[in-house]
Formats: structure tokens, sequence, C-alpha cells
């Protein structure tokens, strides 16, 4: 039996993702998700309850939120279904609810996964061809449609990256595994990666939330920093040595906690 699906009455803002009615006041609205308080959310289509968020399905190296893993316990056990971003209607943190413009019948026939697998290619392009909708990596070269990730920096000349954060792309991350891997510096400093900060207009990633071996404890890395991931060691490196972090500046991030952070961001 499903819940009726609530409308959250407290909810403050409309997520409209990656449309052109965004507004000003949208934008300075925009705020930030912690990634890993929604896993466990209660997810809603519009006529009732469909499942819990288990995990976020991740696209390096522009690290955006591609996919939400929802359970598929209630008609298909040990199975998980996929929602896009571009799905979404509102977010509601106070309720702990993501709700979505699907049906429910829409989103148990959506093609299902073993919970916890990788997302391949293969099965992204059935996923897609099952909603009619164009993929997000040929839109992504459609003069178009096409919006360019921004540029990373470049390390230090001085300090070359290692030669594993040169090797083909990775495919999609979950958080899950993401929140158990090393962020490595330039200086071969291992930080161990807490969580992700998302900024809650499009489902990118703002920044990397990370601890290390400093008095200062956790830090927040801009995500333009995290340029390579390499799912066969398990690790992310950064393009910036240990020291940055240590001379980073205290700023204020409420989606991290209270107080002041250090916080290292792009230029």
């Amino acid at each position: 039996m499903f819940a009726p699906a609530v409308r959250p009455q407290s909810l403050d803002r409309t997520l409209q993702r990656g449309t052109s009615e965004a507004t000003a006041e949208d934008e300075m609205q925009k705020t930030e998700l912690k990634a890993g308080d929604l896993v466990g959310y209660r997810v809603y289509a519009v006529d009732g309850e469909a499942g819990r968020l288990r995990d976020l399905v991740l696209e390096p190296p522009t690290w955006r939120v591609r996919y939400l893993a929802v359970g598929a316990d209630a008609w298909a056990p040990g199975h998980e279904v996929l929602v896009a971003p571009r799905s979404l209607a509102a977010v509601d943190e106070a309720r702990h609810e993501v709700v979505t413009e699907l049906s429910i019948e829409q989103v148990r026939n959506s093609p299902a996964l073993d919970a916890g697998m990788p997302v391949v290619r293969d099965f992204e392009e059935n996923w897609y061809r099952h909603y009619g909708w164009k993929e997000y990596w040929a839109a992504e070269i459609d003069a178009e449609a096409a919006t360019e990730p921004p540029v990373p920096p470049a390390p230090p000349a001085e300090e070359p990256l290692p030669a594993e954060a040169n090797a083909d792309e990775p495919g999609l991350l979950r958080l899950a595994d993401l929140r158990d891997w090393p962020a490595v510096t330039t200086d071969r400093v291992p930080l161990q990666v807490v969580d992700l900060l998302l900024d809650d207009s499009d489902w990118s990633i703002d920044y990397f939330e990370v601890d290390g071996p400093f008095d200062c404890g956790r830090c927040l890395i801009d995500g333009a920093y995290v340029i390579g991931a390499d799912p066969a060691a398990e690790r992310v490196y950064l393009a910036i040595d240990a020291d940055a972090l240590r001379q980073a500046p205290r700023r204020p991030h409420p989606a991290a906690g209270e107080g002041a952070v250090p916080t290292l961001e792009s230029g």
C-alpha cells in the first residue's frame, strides 16, 4: 500500500533542473545539499510513495549527479531503479522527501538493476530508450544543447599528477563507494572523502568534504580541483598540495555544519 503523495507545504523553493525557466530569484535561493544526508529520503511519485533513496550515481570528470538510485523492494526485492534529476519537482529537507514528476507506474516500469551494482553504458542506453530522452552524453556535444563544463585548474608544473590520474576516464561512480575512497594530493597526502555538497539547481558537485591529518579537521575543496578518479585503485586525485589546504581560509558553509571551515575555492 502506497501512502498518498503529499506536496510539502513547507517547501520554499521548487527545483527546476536544467531548464531555461530559472529566474534570478531562483538563483538567489540556491542552496547546497549534503549528499550523504539525502540517502534514506522518501521518494514520492505524483500518486504515492515510490521508495527510498539508496544512493546517488555520479559522473566524473564533470562531477554531476546523473541518477538517484531508488530502492525497488516493494515490487522487485534486491533491485533499484534510476530517477534522473530532470524528473524531480522538489526536495524537502525538513520532511526528508524527494518529490518527482513521475507516476508510480513510470517508476515501477523503469529498467531495474541489482542493488549497488555499477551503472554501465549499456544499461544507460537502454534506460534512455525506455524514456525516449536524448542521452546526456549526446546532448553535451550538441551545439544547441551543450553546456561546457568548467575547465579544472592545472596543477603546479613542479608537482606533476600521478600517472594513474591520466588513465582513461572512469564510468559512473556511486556515492556509497566514493565516500570510502581517499583523495590524494599532488604531494601524495591521502585525505578521506567524507561527503559531497551539491548545487541544488543542477545537481553538480560544488565541494568535496574531506578529512585529513590537519589540525583544522575537515575541509571543503572546490570540485574543480578534483581532476581524476581511478576505480581500480579506489581513489580520486586532487590538483592541489597539502599546504594549500593547511592555509585555506575558513568560511561559513551551513551545509557542512555549524561554524566556519577551511575552504579551498577555485579562482
